[in-house]
């Protein structure tokens, strides 16, 4: 289901709202839920500001408190570009936590 914390998957490719960011990962399911992120890095001609672009590294260090990084990738595309390709997993929130020790 949807809503908060209920998403299975987030994919953002290829672009950047950086006042939405921070509502991302409360939209994934915790413990399971994916965060894929695939846009473009500073140091490209174009799209180039910070306000199109990530900085190396910027998303772990975002999302990484409330994730596990899976992937976090810097790499050029056919033109040269240089792109992001990251993948995260939210972590179990501290009730949820304890509720899956439990079932162990």
């Amino acid at each position: 289901g949807g809503g908060p914390g209920g998403f299975d998957l987030v994919l953002c490719s290829r672009f950047l709202h950086r006042p939405t960011l921070p509502d991302l990962v409360p939209l994934l399911r915790p413990g399971t839920g994916l965060l894929l992120y695939h846009t473009f890095l500073e140091g490209n001609a174009h799209p180039s500001g910070e306000e199109h672009v990530f900085a190396r590294g910027e998303l772990a260090r975002l999302v990484g408190g409330d994730c596990e990084i899976l992937r976090d990738d810097e790499l050029p595309i056919e033109d040269g570009r240089m792109l992001t390709f990251f993948v995260a997993r939210r972590r179990h929130g501290p009730a949820e936590a304890a509720h899956h020790e439990d079932e162990k």
